[in-house]
């Protein structure tokens, strides 16, 4: 399913494109972030967090400074679904009801956070460039790690855990708001390491793995600040660490889809 947002509403979506919720959730302010667990939708403003079960009105949250990015750990790990706020002033708020659970400082300003693991392991990336990984746990976070940008390259815009290598381990997509698409994946001792990269002429807005052009190739799908749309996948058996090894794929039948909207 996918669910879109426009302005204060939202609208779901079946595989096949036919609309199967309208829902107009009266806000006062657009929906900027949003994410979907069941029957639970985590709406974010700019500073207000509402969550809706069943399409009713169930949480409400304001937050002290803007919020950037929400996402949720699924319920089978804690007591509830726990949203989490990426905030502005450089922490990560641990939602519980209507309250603050807890909150996690980082080292910057988080512009993105998506989940590395169901199990509590969430993954956020700054407006200065750095990224890393968290736990959250019920009480308390716990630091993971944390990768420094010693090459003062953009900032991280958008992430993604995805197995882009089909080696069975989910690599991390950083896409930042030079143009810069990064692949990293982990060490023998569990440390990040670069495996590829690839440069757009515009920011990436957006990422997210998966096979779209070809059934049998792992693909990260990109979208640019202009609203271009670009599926890549690793070169086979060209997987230098740090290597602009990353190449556009799609098939024709796709590529005459997209062409038409």
């Amino acid at each position: 399913r996918i669910f879109v947002s426009c302005g204060p509403e939202i609208r779901g979506y079946n595989k096949k494109g036919k609309q199967f919720l309208n829902f107009d959730t009266n806000l006062t302010e657009s929906i900027q972030t949003m994410s979907v667990y069941g029957s639970d939708l985590f709406l974010c403003g700019n500073y207000i967090y509402n969550h809706y079960r069943d399409c009713k009105d169930f949480n409400y949250y304001l937050s002290t400074d803007r919020i950037n990015d929400t996402i949720c750990i699924p319920s089978e790990q804690m007591d509830d679904v726990i949203p989490i706020l990426a905030c502005q002033d450089r922490v990560l708020r641990v939602i519980k009801d209507s309250d603050l659970r807890y909150q996690v400082e980082l080292s910057g300003s988080p512009t993105c956070a998506c989940l590395m693991d169901p199990k509590g392991e969430v993954l956020y990336g700054t407006s200065d460039g750095l990224f890393g990984v968290v736990h959250i746990g019920q009480n308390e976070p716990l630091h993971r790690w944390e990768l420094p940008n010693d090459d003062n390259i953009g900032g991280v815009l958008c992430m993604e855990s995805y197995d882009l290598l089909d080696d069975g381990k989910n690599e991390i997509l950083v896409g930042r708001d030079d143009g810069l698409l990064q692949v990293y994946g982990f060490d023998e001792t569990g440390d990040p390491e670069i495996k590829c990269k690839s440069v757009f002429p515009e920011s990436i807005t957006s990422v997210v793995g998966g096979r779209v052009g070809n059934v049998n190739v792992s693909e990260a799908v990109i979208s640019t600040y202009a609203g271009w749309v670009s599926g890549v996948s690793v070169a086979q058996n060209q997987q230098i660490p740090g290597g602009d090894n990353i190449k556009a794929i799609m098939s024709e039948e796709n590529q005459m889809k997209i062409e038409m909207l």
